[in-house]
């Protein structure tokens, strides 16, 4: 086995702390360790209680390989004005408001993305609460959409049929597009902590290599794996989505990972032609096992 500790993240765009008791669209964690056959699931209020959690984990890992995933993009469509990995984290993090208490400046911080990214039209980024009145961020998609800007990145055109959602996408049911506002700007947070020092984001820094060491971090999408663990005892006996959706990643990747497939999931995808790889590698970035 290749990792001694998967590390797994549900993330969460809210504005608020979550209720006390444990709930849906928050942020859920989990971890599994090589030796280990059930997942510790942890349900956080907020941001900051997740990355801590995430944080302890690694720590508490010392020396051993440890793969953390979040279940956001870590990257937008090529040529679209906006960098990948490291350095869409390091744009973010100057941008973004994350307060203690969840409070932030996501749709803002899009609104402002959008003047530059496509001054004289509507978009990229779309959707928002209908209690915001915002001049450069429409609530419905922009039609027709931007010429210059692709819709989806690579990975994403080949996982629509099963429900993907765009980047640009930032409310409504599946969005992904706020998670990511949110998600990169505290993975920036993370990779400026010394106990990150020599974290590498995957593939961005990673070579695509096949064996890793210590702590890589890397872009997830549960759904690749929930349906075929859901009826599994130790997914289905938690009653929230959410969670299930943690539990079902941490084991699918152990699995894969106690059988050495998971060497072929961090892989360079074969059937990319090579200027698009190399734009998967530099800025938009890949999902684990897709």
């Amino acid at each position: 086995m290749q990792f001694h500790r998967l590390i797994m993240a549900d993330w969460s765009a809210a504005s608020a702390p979550g209720p006390r008791r444990p709930h849906k669209d928050r942020c859920w964690v989990g971890r599994l360790d090589a030796s280990e056959d059930m997942p510790e699931l942890v349900y956080c209020r907020t941001r900051f209680a997740a990355l801590a959690q995430i944080e302890a984990w690694t720590v508490e890992a010392a020396s051993g390989a440890v793969l953390i995933g979040f279940d956001f993009p870590f990257g937008y469509p090529a040529n679209c004005g906006l960098p990948g990995g490291r350095a869409l984290c390091e744009l973010l993090g100057g941008r973004i408001e994350d307060a203690a208490d969840d409070r932030n400046n996501r749709f803002e911080v899009a609104a402002a993305l959008n003047r530059s990214l496509n001054p004289d039209g509507h978009g990229p980024f779309w959707g928002h609460p209908a209690r915001l009145n915002m001049t450069d961020l429409q609530t419905a998609k922009p039609n027709p959409w931007p010429a210059h800007i692709a819709e989806f990145r690579a990975v994403e055109r080949g996982l629509k049929s099963i429900g993907i959602q765009s980047v640009w996408k930032l409310a409504y049911p599946a969005s992904v597009g706020s998670q990511v506002l949110m998600g990169m700007s505290a993975v920036g947070r993370l990779l400026t902590r010394p106990s990150f020092a020599a974290a590498r984001l995957w593939p961005f820094e990673t070579a695509w290599a096949e064996c890793l060491d210590g702590i890589t971090i890397a872009e997830i999408w549960p759904n690749l794996f929930y349906p075929h663990w859901r009826e599994d005892s130790r997914v289905a006996a938690h009653p929230i989505r959410d969670a299930q959706q943690v539990a079902a990643t941490l084991l699918a990747l152990r699995e894969a990972d106690r059988s050495g497939r998971i060497n072929r999931m961090l892989t360079a995808p074969v059937h990319l032609a090579p200027d698009a790889l190399t734009a998967v590698t530099a800025q938009e970035g890949w999902i684990v096992g897709a």
